[in-house]
């Protein structure tokens, strides 16, 4: 048998466990910051694309297809919801952007959406 008595000392568990957690930590933190991410950009994304539709109906009545025509009132009613799903993107996209570069520590409860 040999004696450990020489000027190494073996690691002791809790010190390479403490480096461990440390990274399962981050990659926790990671992997959570991406799933986070991803709902946030889906979530905004489709929120903005039912948004856009709801406009692009509201543009889309018998009024407006009464006074501009059948074409052009369709016409009316996709260029209101386009430009509406477009306006909405860029707010998606910051809110994704921020999710992805906040710690667990900084989050904060998610707001509520408002009713469109």
């Amino acid at each position: 048998m040999t004696s450990n008595t020489g000027g190494t000392k073996a690691p002791e568990h809790g010190d390479d466990d403490g480096e461990e957690k440390s990274s399962r930590e981050r990659s926790n933190d990671f992997v959570n910051n991406g799933v986070d991410a991803a709902v946030e950009l889906f979530g905004g994304v489709a929120d903005a694309f039912g948004s856009a539709v709801r406009k692009a109906g509201d543009e889309v009545d018998k009024d407006n297809v009464g006074r501009f025509g059948l074409k052009n009132g369709l016409l009316r009613g996709m260029v209101e919801g386009t430009a509406h799903f477009l306006d909405k993107l860029p707010d998606v996209i910051r809110n994704t952007y921020d999710v992805l570069t906040s710690s667990d520590d900084e989050k904060k409860p998610a707001k509520a959406r408002k009713p469109r």
